[in-house]
């Protein structure tokens, strides 16, 4: 069973979606993105083992995300962004 202060976390974490996804998105370059990814990312490290799906998931979502910044066009962008928060979702799941 994980702490509670871990869930916790998470939750903090997930929480803070909204405020960057409405009311308008802004480009993964803004620091805010750059902030909450790199938190989430820490926080799955620190309870997931490397070889775990998840990590290996969130890596390669990462990696697209940052040819989507390079491009700078959106639906290169927008969808590793999209596909981040949902892989730390279902981590926050499997943790209860």
């Amino acid at each position: 069973m994980v702490e509670q202060g871990v869930l916790t976390w998470f939750e903090q974490l997930l929480g803070r979606v909204p405020e960057l996804i409405f009311p308008n998105r802004t480009n993964g370059r803004d620091s805010v993105w750059t902030e909450l990814f790199t938190e989430m990312e820490v926080a799955l490290e620190g309870v997931f083992p490397q070889s775990h799906a998840v990590l290996r998931r969130w890596k390669e979502a990462r990696v697209l995300e940052a040819e989507g910044v390079k491009k700078d066009f959106t639906p290169d962008l927008e969808k590793p962004q999209n596909d981040l928060i949902a892989i730390f979702r279902t981590a926050h799941r499997l943790l209860h």
